[in-house]
């Protein structure tokens, strides 16, 4: 499997690939070119059974060839994790109510396309809301937004709404001490 975003590749078990990498390549036994011009130099930046593409980090789930996807956040890694990076507006800020809390609207459902594992998912929702309250939003008012998208899209994570919510307040609440 091979994907590709703008400047982002990313190949799992792709045994073609190497072969492929530069326009002045081409398999023997096919009419196939490389993807990038040979002045271009190209760099693993990562291997292994864990890698990171875009915002996710993609890795075996359990037994088999399964894999599962969980949310990766580069400004937790360096060198961006010793910069000081407003991620989210505090609730005295100038942007109307509606805006500041359909950040959590926004990333219920980011989560939900990007992250497989439902433990991740929980353990994210939980992360922006616990972040948001420590900028002044009301945790209740939070939770209650989440409850009402958890019941929304009953089909997440094969759980049912008021368990999802549950595990969400749970790791909220055990974040916050």
């Amino acid at each position: 499997m091979t994907g590709c975003y703008i400047d982002d590749l990313l190949s799992i078990n792709n045994p073609y690939l190497t072969f492929l990498l530069y326009t002045n390549q081409t398999l023997f036994y096919h009419d196939l070119h490389g993807i990038y011009p040979d002045t271009l130099l190209l760099k693993c930046a990562h291997s292994g059974t864990e890698v990171p593409f875009m915002d996710i980090s993609i890795r075996p789930s359990g037994h088999g060839i399964r894999l599962t996807t969980l949310l990766y956040d580069k400004r937790r890694h360096e060198p961006l994790s010793s910069l000081f990076i407003i991620k989210y507006p505090h609730m005295s800020s100038n942007i109307s109510e509606t805006a500041k809390f359909n950040i959590i609207t926004s990333q219920y459902h980011r989560f939900l396309s990007i992250i497989l594992s439902r433990d991740n998912f929980v353990t994210s929702m939980a992360d922006v809301i616990t972040t948001f309250s420590g900028k002044g939003y009301p945790v209740h008012e939070l939770l209650t937004r989440t409850y009402f998208l958890c019941w929304q899209h009953p089909e997440s994570y094969s759980i049912q709404a008021d368990k999802l919510i549950t595990h969400i307040s749970t790791a909220v609440h055990r974040l916050m001490g």
